[in-house]
Parts: C-alpha cells; sequence; structure tokens
C-alpha cells in the first residue's frame, strides 16, 4: 500500500499551522510575480466509520450450512497449534505469522469457496498489485483471481483486501481509469458505490482483511516507520450488532480454540501492546553484530532475512483461555513461563550466513528480570533449531523513549556456558529499524 505524505489530526494539524506560520516568517512572499508554492494539504476532521455489514457471509464462512465439514474442520483445531493454520478465521494481530514478523496486524479468512464480498458503504477503489493474470467464472461473473486492492472509506481509515478474486470488471475500470488526484495522492482510482459485490474469496488461499487508520500509530507517533504503522484491529470498526454477530459465529471455533490451548492469540476484542515500555518484550530489528549483510537483504522492506527480527510477547498480552498448554509436557505452563520467543523464518532464498533459525519458544525464566538476565526458550512450532536454548540479554535503554532502546542477545546451548559473559556472537536489535 503506497505511503501518503499527510498531516494528522489534533496535534498534527496544531503542528502544521506552527509550520505554516514558520515557513511565512522565514520565506515571506515577496508579492506579486513571486509565486508562494502550493498550499500544505489540510486533511479533514477525524471520523471513524463502523460498518453494519460484515463484508461476507458469517454464517458461510464459519460452515454453518455444512455442519459436517464445520466438525472436521474444528477437530483440526482443537488438536491443532499456532500456525498450522487449519482453523477460519486468524485474529489480529496474528503475531507468529511466518512471513510479516512482526505480526500481521490482520485478519485471514479462510472460506475455501466463493462467498461475496461487499460493503455495506460508499467506497473508492484502487488496486495495488495484480499478482497473476489468471481469470475464472464465479456466478456467471469473469473474475481475476489473486488481486491486492485497497478500498478508501475516507481519508483516514481504508481496507485492504489482499489474495481476492475481484470482479474483472472493476479490474478494467480501475486499468482504464485516468489519473487524478485523491486524498493528497496521485493514482487511478474508482468510486464503488455501497452493497457492491466487489468480488469473491478464493477456493484455496486465504482472504487478508486489512484496515488502517492513520490516526493509529503503531510504533510512536512517527511518519513513515515500520511494517503495520497504522494498522488497526478490524474489529472496532464495525458496528456493536456486526460485533456480535462476529463473536457468536466465531464461536464454535473459540471453543476448539480453548480446547487446544495452543492459541496465542484468541479473542477478537484484543490488542497486543507489542512494545513494553522498560521491559524487554517488543518487536526488534536487526541493528547490529556479526551477520554479513548488505542491501540485498533488505529487499522486501521490512528486514526480511532469518535473525532480521525478533518477536518477544509478553504471556500476559495473550488470551490466557487459549493459550495455557506446555505442549512439551501437555500440562499447564507455570508462572516461570513468560512469554513467546519467535525469530523471523523467510526460507533459503533469504538464509543469512552465519545464522541459525531458532522458530518459536516458550520463555522460560531462568534468572534475572525482564531487563537482563537469561531465559530458556523451549520447542513450541517451527522448531528449526530444537531446544532447550539458554538466551541471555540485556536491555539498553534510550535517551528519548522506548522507540531508542536497543537490546543485546546471545544463545547458548546451556544454562552454565550463559551465565558467563558474551560471546563474540552476540547480536543487538532496536525497536525501530534503521535500514531498508
Amino acid at each position: 500500500m503506497k505511503k501518503r505524505t499527510k498531516i494528522y489530526l489534533g496535534a498534527g494539524i496544531m503542528a502544521a499551522i506552527v509550520v505554516v506560520a514558520a515557513l511565512a516568517i522565514i520565506h515571506p512572499w515577496k508579492g506579486p510575480g513571486v509565486s508562494p508554492g502550493p498550499p500544505a494539504y489540510i486533511p479533514p476532521p477525524y471520523q471513524k466509520i463502523l460498518m453494519d455489514k460484515f463484508p461476507v457471509s458469517l454464517s458461510a464462512l464459519f460452515w454453518y450450512d455444512n455442519l459436517t465439514e464445520q466438525a472436521s474442520i474444528m477437530t483440526g483445531v482443537s488438536s491443532g497449534q499456532t500456525e498450522q493454520s487449519n482453523e477460519i478465521f486468524d485474529p489480529y494481530p496474528y503475531y507468529t505469522h511466518e512471513s510479516h514478523s512482526p505480526a500481521t496486524f490482520k485478519w485471514y479468512l479462510y472460506a475455501h469457496r466463493p462467498l461475496a464480498i461487499s460493503f455495506p458503504v460508499n467506497t473508492t477503489m484502487e488496486v495495488v498489485n495484480i499478482r497473476s493474470n489468471l481469470n475464472e467464472t464465479i456466478n456467471g461473473t469473469i473474475i481475476s483471481v489473486n488481486i491486492e486492492v485497497v478500498f478508501y472509506l475516507n481519508y483516514y481509515i481504508s481496507i485492504t483486501l489482499d489474495h481476492s478474486c475481484l470482479n474483472y470488471s472493476l479490474l478494467n475500470e480501475w486499468q482504464t481509469a485516468p489519473a487524478s488526484s485523491f486524498y493528497n495522492m496521485t493514482g487511478q482510482f474508482v468510486p464503488i458505490p455501497a452493497n457492491t459485490i466487489i468480488g469473491y474469496t478464493d477456493n484455496v488461499t486465504a482472504l487478508d482483511y486489512i484496515v488502517s487508520d492513520l490516526s493509529v500509530f503503531n510504533y510512536g507517533t512517527t511518519l513513515g516507520g515500520p511494517w503495520g504503522l497504522h494498522d488497526v484491529n478490524p474489529y472496532f470498526y464495525f458496528t456493536k450488532s456486526v460485533q456480535a454477530e462476529l463473536v457468536s459465529n466465531y464461536s464454535v471455533q473459540y471453543d476448539a480454540m480453548e480446547k487446544s490451548g495452543l492459541f496465542i492469540e484468541g479473542a477478537l476484542n484484543q490488542n497486543f501492546t507489542i512494545n513494553e515500555a522498560g521491559r524487554f518484550f517488543g518487536a526488534w530489528f536487526y541493528e547490529s553484530g556479526y551477520l554479513p549483510l548488505n542491501s540485498s537483504d533488505h529487499l522486501q522492506g521490512w528486514y526480511g532475512f532469518n535473525g532480521g527480527i525478533l518477536d518477544i510477547l509478553d504471556v500476559n498480552q495473550t488470551d490466557n483461555l487459549t493459550f495455557y498448554k506446555d505442549k512439551n509436557t501437555g500440562l499447564p505452563f507455570n508462572s516461570s513461563m513468560v512469554g513467546v520467543y519467535y525469530d523471523a523464518q523467510y526460507g533459503p532464498v533469504s538464509m543469512v550466513p552465519g545464522y541459525d533459525p531458532i522458530g518459536g519458544k516458550y520463555m522460560y525464566f531462568q534468572q534475572g528480570n525482564f531487563v537482563q538476565g537469561i531465559v530458556r526458550l523451549d520447542n513450541f512450532f517451527e522448531n528449526t533449531r530444537p531446544g532447550p536454548i539458554y538466551m541471555k540479554y540485556q536491555l539498553i535503554p534510550g535517551n528519548a523513549s522506548m522507540y531508542s532502546d536497543l537490546l543485546r542477545v546471545d544463545y547458548f546451548s546451556n544454562l552454565s556456558a550463559a551465565e558467563g559473559p558474551f560471546s563474540a556472537d552476540n547480536l543487538t536489535y532496536a525497536r525501530i529499524y534503521s535500514n531498508e
């Protein structure tokens, strides 16, 4: 999704006024014949939009019209675990998705059949990625497969659907639309009336459902910034009645996740505080160490290489009704289990020489506190490097805010080695990435 150079609501508008006033003093208009340049774009007042209809049929999404199929899927969930993706609905923010660390900041809807998609409000459409040139016919309509498309509800709020099956007529209308200006952006835009069937869910691929709100900052109030800066939990952009309908339909999956005890995220209305001030919990981007990196290791724009990102999640941020069990013992984990560790797994294309990927781990305190100490990393999911592994760590507080913190980590095969000094293989991470 393209970035927009904008001034934000509230403090942002006041800052804009100050900036414009300051520029007028520094560079006063010199009269006729000297253009002062275009005026700064001032955004409209913030308005939150709550949709009164879910974009697809919830009863069909959760297979209430085929209880045999629903039961089969739920059996897989109740005996499953994080990262199996056999559930129908992956709740926000999907903290452990392997190719979108840190978190995906979206929903995944696994319909496994074509369900009509529509919005109950007027939107403006922009296609951002045509992933294939494949077309198929669904319900007598020609459909283009695997399209990423953005629907702008207003200046601040947009919905991105990725891996959608878009009506070919809409795709063609967008492709032939003239370039125009819209909300301080230049591109091709197509107005879509409310309740228009824009396409369908895919038979195989999940529908990525992403809501972005420019008034929200996941990593501090900075322009630009890391992946998912403005992405929000879609749950809070529906009316109370739609939220209740969603929870009711979702309950069959939630019950199965409770039986499993291995699902980090469960509740639909839960948001994680990913970065915690004064503690080593957070999303950490590689800053320095022995890894031999160059510009080719940043092709995806958010540290797309193994070892590029560490997700360290406080267990108190998880849903304790769906996440309470140590997979290795089958028993509830005890009070020394403080969180979930996960390093990004990007496969052999993005391997960096010298880094041995670790995978998803339970974190058991061995000694120290949330600033410095040692945790034992026990197997949980994607056990690329089998545990136990002993991680020695030191949080280095930043001068400005927690977003200038650094985290130093080192890995050892036994506790006694971890109790010694950091080795030459220690790695330093920052809360906000500094390169792309």
